[in-house]
């Protein structure tokens, strides 16, 4: 089996369940078409066109393109690519070497966003006749093939994403969760059609559609489970769930089966009729699936044709992330040896099934809270995919007991960052299922703010919660108002991340310092331990702000900081709070000489080059974490067999999340399975040659690991700095 690279054209055999052929791409995929044994991908960073001929197995054209393209449609002797960003259509000819562009309204700044994925910022469509285009607005737009001709149809709702089947065009409503069917020959909507019962945060948000014969497919991005609506009855049959942590991108249909392209990298199939779907890992990161079946096969003269499914995969992720968190949580009540009946799953919605490999079944639950929509989602995969590549190692055991894991969501697809109400459910279900002995989670500390209270009130201390990142230090009588800690970590906390960040810009030749943060507890402890670390190192704060997430710019504020003589700036916060404008304005206004310095919350390196330009141009970032070849030999051990068994190198906490699992197990397997016992267990861990290297757990719940990796942006690209482990009397202990 081939192992893909990022940015890929994948093609799986349906019938061997398995990848067969990768080629690689000249940027980022954001759509795929397949006809008449042809492959059509448009790509960003290089804005083109690429061709690939499936029985050669090559690249055979590539039409450059204008703009930024989003979407690729195949139909009426053509091929049509959407730019909603520009409002352009456009229309390659047979023989695919001109393009014609056909104008039509831009699509809507900051088109609804979904969590996991960017809704469609515009998309296409070709049906016997017309091309359907959409923007984001209430508008279906219409586009006659032949003359170029723009229609508007006005469907009352804004939709995002259209697809033609039989003798109906059907429109994605995701604000509404709701499909539109349109009467092409009328250009009505006929009818209205509810994904969701009702709505609210925790309800389906749809992100894609797919129309075939016999159904019509909605993909849900936050619940990871994708809809059917019969086409006929016009009405909901079914809502089939994918796992939570699969983060779903893309759906196609093609005769009586969909299939959706995931971001942990499996490609899952659901039939008419099945309850279930299946899944078959690819590898690295699936971005989109085709439309279409292709036919297939090897050379002109060999074997027949055979059916292939075809995705791409996406743009690598960078070598180090942000947030993560592991947690173990272990409840209160009896303390008697639980017996071995099978585990209860949790039932809670945001939540996935059951994930179990071993013999019989699971008697015990490892429950995972972990972003898996926003910024973040992609920490949240990769712990996941940590759990369980430990877990199998291990046969899904811990001594005597089968354990199973699930996997829960503590972000919704409307939040950016962790949704408290979702994160204090989560804790009411995992403190009420007797079943669950450990949690793992959360990955952003705004949801262990809601998480960490909740469980150990609900337990009295008794659940263990386990963190494999770093995190704030907690007040004990909110955050254990039992008296009794059942907090884990194995990542330095914040506290050693604001020291090191002050020792860096000491030795950087900072003598004067201005703090931000943007507002969220997790940006303003750190500000405020980053400014005392300042002050005991022998610098001077020169002024402290608080930067709107929501504001248009920031030239004021950084005229500010300006005249305040700083020579370097502390951005306490997360990316997601405007974070590339801040700094792009910062940079434009400060000049290169300025250093600018920020915590994990912003190691989106990728997401910050895009957005910010050259003005992330060394920015640093500091996170609990060192590169993968900086581990010790069973760290790095751990992470070659991440890379091969996922496509892809570990990044932000993976290898903690992995030994974070190790630890949970052992606990357990050294217990009498009670969850008081996992707890005493866990606070006595003493890891010698582990994945992290030698280390205990303290008194606190914190690992004796204090070293911080410091980074910067060089070239567009995370460069590792040096480690810095602060010294003991710049931490804050309680």
């Amino acid at each position: 089996m081939c192992l893909p690279a990022a940015n890929s054209l994948v093609a799986v055999n349906p019938s061997a369940q398995e990848a067969e052929l990768t080629i690689p791409l000249p940027g980022r995929p954001t759509d795929l078409a397949a006809s008449n044994g042809n492959v059509w991908i448009p790509t960003v960073n290089s804005a083109a066109l690429t061709g690939v001929n499936a029985r050669r197995r090559a690249i055979t054209q590539t039409v450059p393109l204008l703009g930024a393209p989003d979407a690729v449609a195949i139909g009426d002797g053509a091929i049509w690519v959407a730019d909603g960003e520009h409002g352009v259509l456009s229309r390659i000819t047979p023989g695919y070497e001109t393009a014609s562009r056909i104008r039509y309204p831009r699509a809507r700044r900051g088109a609804a966003y979904a969590g996991r994925q960017r809704l469609p910022r515009s998309s296409v469509s070709v049906s016997a006749g017309a091309v359907w285009v959409t923007n984001g607005s209430r508008e279906l737009i219409r586009v006659d093939p032949d003359r170029g001709r723009l229609q508007r149809v006005d469907v009352g709702v804004a939709v995002n994403e259209a697809a033609v089947a039989g003798d109906a065009v059907w429109a994605l409503a995701a604000r509404a969760a709701a499909v539109l069917r349109i009467d092409p020959l009328s250009n009505r909507v006929t009818d209205r059609i509810p994904i969701a019962g009702r709505p609210g945060r925790a309800a389906p948000f749809p992100v894609g559609i797919a129309a075939a014969r016999d159904a019509v497919w909605v993909l849900n991005g936050n619940t990871a489970t994708v809809t059917r609506i019969d086409p006929s009855t016009r009405g909901v049959v079914t809502t089939v769930e994918l796992g939570v942590e699969r983060v779903p991108n893309e759906i196609a249909a093609a005769g009586t089966t969909a299939w959706v392209a995931n971001s942990d990298g499996t490609l899952s199939r659901i039939d008419v009729g099945a309850s279930a779907a299946r899944s078959v890992w690819v590898g690295e990161s699936l971005e989109e699936v085709d439309r279409r079946i292709a036919r297939l096969g090897d050379e002109p003269r060999a074997r027949p044709a055979t059916p292939w499914r075809f995705t791409v995969t996406r743009g690598g992720m960078v070598a180090l992330g942000v947030m993560l968190a592991a947690t173990l949580v272990a409840c209160g009540g009896e303390e008697e040896r639980p017996d071995l009946a099978p585990a209860t799953p949790l039932e809670a919605s945001g939540c996935s099934p059951v994930t179990y490999g071993g013999d019989g079944r699971p008697e015990v639950l490892i429950a995972a809270i972990m972003a898996l929509q926003g910024p973040f989602f992609d920490h949240g995969v990769q712990n996941s995919q940590s759990f369980k590549l430990v877990l199998d190692e291990r046969g899904w055991r811990a001594g005597e007991y089968n354990v199973g894991l699930q996997v829960c969501d503590e972000t919704t697809a409307t939040s950016q960052v962790s949704d408290p109400a979702t994160c204090r459910r989560h804790a009411r279900n995992f403190a009420r299922n007797r079943s669950v002995v450990v949690v793992l989670g959360p990955v952003l500390s705004g949801c262990a703010r809601e998480l960490l209270p909740a469980i150990n009130r609900a337990t009295g201390g008794q659940l263990a919660v386990v963190v494999g990142c770093r995190g704030r230090r907690w007040d004990p009588e909110r955050n254990f108002p039992s008296g009794r800690r059942n907090f884990v970590r194995v990542a330095a906390a914040d506290d050693a991340q604001a020291a090191a960040a002050a020792l860096f810009a000491k030795g950087d030749g900072a003598k004067r310092v201005f703090v931000l943060d943007d507002g969220d507890a997790f940006g303003q402890g750190l500000a405020g331990s980053f400014a005392e670390d300042v002050k005991r190192s022998g610098m001077t704060v020169v002024g402290t702000a608080t930067w709107d997430a929501k504001a248009s710019g920031y030239r004021p504020l950084a005229q500010r900081i300006r005249r305040s003589g700083a020579d370097a700036v502390y951005l306490g916060g997360y990316i997601s709070s405007n974070g590339p404008r801040l700094v792009k304005d910062l940079r434009t206004v400060l000049g290169p000489d300025v250093r600018l310095l920020a915590p994990d919350g912003f190691n989106q390196a990728g997401n910050l080059v895009e957005a910010a330009g050259e003005a992330a141009e060394d920015f640093v970032i500091t996170i609990a974490v060192l590169p993968n070849d900086k581990l010790p030999p069973a760290g790095r051990e751990f992470a070659a067999k991440f890379e091969a068994r996922f496509a892809q190198r570990p990044c932000c906490f993976a290898v903690h999340a992995g030994q974070v699992a190790h630890m949970v197990l052992d606990a357990i397997e050294a217990s009498d399975g009670s969850r008081g016992e996992i707890l005493a267990h866990l606070f006595e861990t003493r890891v010698e040659n582990g994945l992290l290297g030698d280390f205990k757990i303290d008194p606190y719940g914190d690992t004796t690991l204090t070293t911080i990796g410091v980074y910067t942006i060089k070239e567009g690209r995370l460069k590792f700095e040096k480690p810095i482990t602060p010294p003991r009397e710049l931490l804050l202990r309680k």
